[in-house]
């Protein structure tokens, strides 16, 4: 344990508990005692340099005070003051220092008020070259040679300039000098957080002291202890608030998402991925270069300049860039005064781009014919950007003549696809929607689909719609360009104004395709029809969508031949909870298509109207014979489909891994179970909270074309409760449903292990002779397995009534908070909740909402991104007010997405379902905090319980 790296952080608290029957010292308030300077904010240090010299602070107390110190190269006048009467009463004191040429030194006063805690004041002085003094025994260092000292347990003292604020609250922001610039993360003053308090801003040389760690392979000082600062210099130009920033007169000014823009990807050979776009003879590209998030296309009002990505400003007609100006987002914190996202700008000339905090503006004045610009200590959120050119140009590029006031040029869908980069100014075009915002049977309202006849594509608009299928649309896509999403084509950021509703209830007949044909995807985004075609034997039992659920639905379809597809249904629509079409016959939809998140295209239908099922209702077909519903009579026998392999899939006759394989991707998955066998040769997870197991079998115990075993049972169906119970290298038999999920991928279901015999990885070998050939189905699967990426660990936590600290196995943090656990009745003494669940394994945790020990949650460090994040909550005490509870997204220290969420009403023991898309790039951490709507700082109050968080990785949209 690293001893000296406690001092700072537990030296407080220890002294108390020594102190033993000591009365506790009475917390200080300004009305009994305050320390001041000459601007009447709180004075924590004073400091000096190697000259003689003189400060002064005031005391403003309604008690007797003395000054108390212990070093003789100052002195203090007054040094005590008696206060008879209790009033306030205001004292200036003088400090006065000897001159200083031996080493930097520091030291504190301390101001004892009555009965009151001490106030202890830094006074430090320089040495002659004006280099400051350590405490603590610390090493003074360059942020260079702290940067090389990683991990070394030292600790170090670090002066520099604060360059990056990015969240006010605890104290996060860069520090740097002629040596290179650092991460500071966290910053606090005998164990306080400090930044506001201390109203430390951009600009302010600091000194801090710390220990030098990584985090995500970025050097930072972490919970660094503040010793002392001076103001920095203060730019005239620099506006303090958002109604100061003047654009400057004849620049280029850019509304980010504006209908006038249009961000399509693009790479350069040095700086790498990213995107472009380009208005008014001026391209405006940001690529990934260093940043470890991918850069994403323009959101609705602003476009992200990842940290140590690249922005690059570069006029088109040969003229310079003399100023660059960058409008910002506000601050993402909630209540507005945390997290900011504007940060100076290292320029490729050597210059840089200045940043003020306050007005949200990132500023620079040059003279260059390409601005490259890094976003090196945080991220650029920009909403406008506004660009002041020098000079007429040189012509090199011919601006597009205005249009005709009035005049538009009309263009199919086909021509649209066809067309490279933006459409002209004045394009529109003609179509008619074919998807239902009354169905509403898509992932967004944002989203539709529709078609001309020529071709179809799909839509985002800027906000919400209400078009029907069968209106007609008139759309300006003027500025626009086609992009792609998850593999489809779509027209995005289509601002709602620039759509008019031509006529509304318009027939629309489905083309009738081939199925060749639409797998080819040669009717993509258009309204269509299959004949000949069902749902699979495994999906009868199924329902179209689950509104309930967190995820929405996937039906597989075939063909006779075993041609298979998708149909996709959104859990928001509630005329489709209903069980699928038993029957054979022609499907309708709309034909889309989607890359999964490991690379897999499939082909789908989603429906438009409700009877686009309606057709199926003939005699169901044996897949792999071919024919339809109603087949004529064939003229030559037709071959029976044959499978790889071995075996029938009986007890006596398991099916080994090469037939259960075959008969999987030909269509003929099975609805019941049927018996495998194989040797296992890849472990995935032993989950011993949900008693399963995800495995994969083969032929040979090689990871050559072996099959995946999804969340399987033990032997005799029980749960697993060791890792060990099954090795690589184990000979199993599984009884289980052969099954393609989502289409494509290949899967035992559902299933248990009835043999199991040691191979070479060890393993059992004492299974139930006679296993039960009807095995009780395993229950729907938790929610956070199956598409979830990961889950919370509470359930590695004992339970604690006591609100204090905790730590899960998995490094999930909880402060202020209980660890409860489900059961039937409720037990406070021994932390059971059935708000929770019946379930004594299943644990939650219950932030506290009082003002003093605010509750929190946070993750440890997770790979993947985020793309939808799910939870539940709801409130195991009759108290207080509305759950009201934050949640924040976090990349290196930095709040990327905040998200309150507010209980839908106050009902003890009420299980509420929260969800919401993050999407979210890169390794992120997940911060839970109390709101403490009751504002109440005594008696526990606002406790909210929370369990089952939950997360999909990120998928690039």
């Amino acid at each position: 344990m690293n001893f000296k790296k406690l001092l700072l952080f537990v030296a407080a608290p220890l002294m108390l508990v020594l102190a033993g029957c000591q009365p506790e010292p009475v917390a200080p308030s300004y009305a009994d005692c305050e320390v001041v300077d000459a601007e009447g904010n709180a004075l924590t240090s004073l400091s000096f340099t190697a000259e003689a010299g003189s400060q002064t602070f005031t005391i403003k107390a309604t008690r007797s005070w003395t000054i108390t110190t212990t070093a003789d190269w100052y002195g203090v006048t007054p040094s005590s003051m008696t206060n008879t009467d209790n009033t306030e009463k205001s004292t200036v004191v003088t400090v006065t220092a000897l001159a200083n040429d031996g080493e930097a030194r520091s030291t504190s006063l301390t101001i004892t008020c009555g009965d009151l805690e001490p106030i202890n004041i830094t006074v430090s002085q320089t040495d002659a070259e004006g280099n400051q003094g350590a405490t603590n025994g610390a090493t003074i260092a360059t942020v260079a040679e702290f940067i090389a000292a990683v991990d070394d347990g030292k600790l170090y003292q670090l002066t520099g300039e604060v360059t990056g604020v990015y969240n006010t609250q605890y104290g996060n922001f860069y520090l740097k000098d002629n040596t290179g610039s650092l991460q500071v993360y966290g910053t606090y003053q005998n164990g306080e957080k400090c930044w506001e308090k201390l109203g430390l801003k951009n600009g302010d040389i600091i000194t801090v002291q710390g220990y030098s760690t990584t985090y995500n392979g970025n050097n930072q000082m972490k919970n660094a202890e503040y010793i002392s600062h001076k103001a920095g210099e203060v730019n005239p130009d620099m506006p303090t608030k958002p109604e100061d920033v003047v654009i400057p007169s004849g620049a280029v000014v850019w509304n980010i998402g504006a209908a006038n823009q249009n961000w399509v990807a693009e790479s350069d050979a040095t700086l790498g991925a990213g995107y472009a776009a380009t208005v008014n003879n001026l391209k405006v590209a940001c690529y990934q270069r260093n940043s470890t998030t991918a850069i994403v296309a323009a959101k609705d009002d602003h476009f992200r300049v990842y940290k140590n990505s690249a922005l690059v400003i570069t006029p088109l007609d040969g003229r310079k860039i003399t100023k660059v100006m960058i409008l910002c987002t506000g601050p993402a914190e909630y209540d507005g005064k945390t997290t900011h996202y504007t940060f100076d700008m290292a320029v490729s000339d050597g210059t840089t781009a200045t940043s003020s905090q306050d007005a949200q503006v990132v500023m620079w004045s040059g003279n260059t014919d390409k601005f490259e610009a890094y976003a090196d200590f945080g991220q650029i959120r920009m909403k406008t950007l506004a660009v002041v050119l020098d000079g007429e140009g040189s012509g090199t590029v011919t601006p597009e003549p205005e249009p005709t006031p009035g005049e538009k040029t009309y263009i199919t869908l086909a021509e649209a696809l066809a067309t490279t980069g933006n459409f002209a100014s004045n394009a529109y075009v003609k179509v008619k929607v074919i998807s239902n915002s009354v169905l509403n049977n898509l992932t967004s309202n944002k989203n539709a689909h529709v078609q001309d006849e020529t071709a179809g594509i799909g839509l985002r608009f800027t906000a919400n719609h209400t078009y029907k299928f069968g209106d007609e649309l008139e759309i300006k896509v003027g500025g626009l360009a086609v992009s792609e999403y998850n593999g489809a084509k779509q027209l995005n950021n289509v601002p709602n104004a620039n759509v008019t509703v031509l006529s509304q209830n318009n027939t629309i007949t489905p083309k009738t395709v081939a199925m060749a044909d639409f797998l080819a995807n040669k009717y993509e985004n258009q309204y269509i029809a299959l004949e000949n075609v069902q749902v699979v034997d495994a999906d009868l039992t199924k329902t179209w969508t689950v509104t309930t659920a967190q995820n929405h639905t996937s039906i597989n379809m075939t063909d006779a031949n075993g041609n298979t597809f998708i149909v996709f249904t959104s859990k928001y629509s509630t005329a489709l909870e209903k069980t699928v079409a038993q029957g054979s016959g022609t499907i309708k939809g709309i034909a889309t298509t989607n890359t999964d998140k490991e690379g897999v295209t499939h082909r789908q239908i989603v429906f438009a109207q409700e009877s686009d099922y309606a057709g199926l209702t003939g005699t169901r077909f044996t897949v792999g014979q071919g024919g339809t519903t109603e087949p004529e009579t064939p003229t030559e026998p037709e071959t029976p489909v044959e499978f790889a392999g071995t075996g029938e899939g009986t007890e006596a006759s398991p099916y080994d891994v090469t037939r259960a394989s075959d008969i999987i991707t030909k269509g003929a998955a099975t609805s019941t179970a049927v018996y495998t066998k194989g040797i296992i040769s890849q472990i995935d997870e032993v989950n011993t909270s949900y008693g399963n197991a995800t495995y994969y079998i083969s032929v040979d115990g090689t990871t050559t074309n072996h099959l995946t075993v999804f969340r399987g049972k033990y032997l005799n169906n029980e749960k697993f409760t060791a890792a060990d119970q099954i090795k690589v290298g184990d000979n199993v038999v599984v009884l289980g449903v052969l099954e393609l999920y989502n289409g494509s991928k290949a899967e035992i279901t559902g299933s248990q292990i009835v043999s199991l015999n040691a191979g070479e990885g060890g393993g059992t070998t004492e299974p139930d002779p006679t296993p039960d050939p009807e095995p009780t189905p395993d229950p729907t699967p938790t929610p956070g397995e199956g598409e979830w990426a990961g889950r919370d660990d509470f359930s590695t936590m004992d339970a604690n009534k006591n609100y204090s600290a905790y730590t899960s196995t998995a490094g999930w943090q909880v402060n202020n908070a209980q660890v409860v656990k489900g059961g039937t009745t409720e037990d406070t003494n021994n932390a059971i909740t059935p708000l929770i669940g019946s379930d004594a394994a299943v644990r939650g945790v219950v932030i506290n909402g009082k003002t003093t020990a605010v509750g929190s949650i946070t993750s440890p460090a997770i790979a993947g991104g985020c793309g939808k994040l799910a939870l539940k909550y709801g409130c195991p005490y009759s108290e207080g007010k509305n759950p009201n509870f934050k949640i924040e997204i976090m990349q290196n220290g930095t709040a990327v997405k905040t998200i309150e969420v507010t209980g839908e009403g106050y009902t003890k023991n009420q299980v509420y379902n929260w969800s919401q898309d993050v999407n979210v790039a890169g390794e992120f951490q997940i911060v839970i905090t109390n709101l403490s709507p009751s504002a109440a700082s005594s008696k526990n109050k606002d406790r909210t319980a929370i369990w089952d968080i939950m997360w999909t990785n990120y998928a690039a949209q």
